[in-house]
């Protein structure tokens, strides 16, 4: 008897320690949560709703507190009360915008939020312990990415509350290189408002399949039915349908998006991008109007391009259609200069016949 009452008098106190915490508005409908809150921040917005599937694992004030316990944290109180009412699940709009090294944004999807515990191997406890030394300590994995990636939420110092992505692409686990890419710093909830419907046809990840395996009336009609959608996609590599048509050398479906204007892609990007991959896609980009003597953000032109990864057939067209043979990168190197480190004979000898001096 006395063991209960004391139990009791703990889960109490326990109650009383997790209500001290600025209270979040969560209210509950059937099988399904809606999560309602307004964006402090933008005092303008409308409230926001997200409905999200239930874990069938209910917890408790207690279950959150002795996960607190066990690893030493603190979860910030938008999310434990989110834990309480859902424990994880699957969210209805899961879309949401992330950031890659450069700065640019691209949007993914969520997968589903992690339970807090009753999914062995696949719940809160599990990845906190195996992200340990994968990720900067002061984070922890609270939701999963189709392609294999995670959203994580700081329980520590300057991560505290505010929303992070892991992506495993920029990480290498074995020299516990961490690189994490700050999602949102205003916290939990307003996270949870700015999740989008998902407009895609697919995940985000099984785009490309989708670019590999459609015919063209499938890759067209997809165009004409979600032409917005279609131009903002992007790979978690980065990758838009137009740099994949580059990437796999597909010049039907390139033209295809070229001329349904179906791209936001800088075309003069493209076009150096090109510059290693085949000359009819290089002949299409500048057939739509892109700058042959363009420079990238590391003053290289697709000449200068073509050059350095040795395609002597784009090197022989860009002369011919009018490349400048007189540029200069950002690293003050010429085209000889390119040409001298990187290039092969039979590059070389197209340059000499060009007048291209001091190659070897």
């Amino acid at each position: 008897m006395w063991n209960f009452v004391v139990g009791k008098l703990k889960e109490s106190f326990i109650q009383m320690v997790l209500s001290c915490r600025i209270e979040t508005p969560i209210t509950i409908l059937n099988k399904n949560h809606i999560i309602q809150q307004s964006c402090p921040v933008e005092e303008n917005r409308d409230n926001v709703k997200i409905k999200i599937t239930k874990n069938k694992n209910d917890l408790s004030s207690l279950d959150i507190l002795n996960f607190e316990e066990k690893y030493g944290i603190e979860l910030p109180k938008e999310y434990a009360d989110f834990l309480l009412k859902c424990n994880g699940g699957k969210i209805e709009d899961n879309l949401f915008i992330f950031p890659d090294e450069d700065g640019d944004s691209y949007e993914t999807s969520i997968q589903y939020f992690l339970p807090l515990m009753g999914n062995l191997d696949n719940d809160l406890e599990s990845y906190f312990d195996y992200f340990e030394n994968v990720i900067p300590y002061g984070l922890f994995p609270i939701a999963c990415e189709p392609c294999g990636n995670y959203v994580l939420l700081g329980y520590r110092g300057d991560f505290y509350n505010k929303v992070y992505f892991w992506n495993h692409d920029l990480n290498d686990i074995d020299s516990h290189h961490f690189n994490v890419l700050l999602i949102n710093s205003n916290g939990f909830n307003d996270f949870l408002s700015s999740i989008q419907p998902n407009h895609y046809k697919f995940e985000p990840c099984k785009m490309e399949s989708f670019f590999m395996n459609s015919n063209i009336i499938e890759f067209e009609n997809y165009i004409s039915n979600e032409l917005e959608a279609f131009k903002r996609f992007r790979t978690s590599y980065g990758y838009s349908f137009a740099l994949l048509s580059i990437k796999h050398e597909d010049l039907n479906k390139l033209r295809i998006i070229l001329k349904n204007n179906a791209y936001n892609d800088n075309i003069n990007e493209l076009l150096v991008r090109a510059a290693f991959s085949n000359v009819d896609i290089v002949h299409c980009l500048l057939d739509f109007g892109a700058d042959i003597n363009y420079r990238n953000k590391d003053g290289y032109t697709p000449l200068m391009q073509s050059v350095k990864y040795r395609d002597e057939e784009i090197v022989q067209f860009l002369i011919e259609s009018g490349a400048r043979i007189d540029c200069v990168n950002n690293s003050n190197q010429t085209l000889a200069d390119v040409a001298r480190i990187f290039t092969n004979d039979a590059v070389k000898e197209i340059l000499t016949a060009y007048g291209i001096k001091d190659i070897d």
